[in-house]
């Protein structure tokens, strides 16, 4: 999916840290910490899933929808 949508993970998961808990500042789920900033990504938020599959085939087959 990630190389479909030219993204990386955390760009498409969350982590939400346990309430309470300190985690150290190296955590490896830091990264896919929820983020204010979507990067750009929240074109896609609410897509229809037909409208997504065209988007993927569109640059999958090198076309700008």
């Amino acid at each position: 999916m990630c190389k479909i949508l030219v993204c990386q993970p955390n760009d498409l998961l969350v982590w939400v840290p346990d309430k309470g808990v300190i985690y150290p500042e190296d955590f490896p789920l830091k990264e896919l910490e929820k983020r204010d900033d979507l990067g750009g990504l929240d074109v896609f938020e609410g897509m229809p899933l037909k409208k997504l599959q065209a988007v993927t085939k569109a640059v999958r087959d090198g076309n700008e929808e």
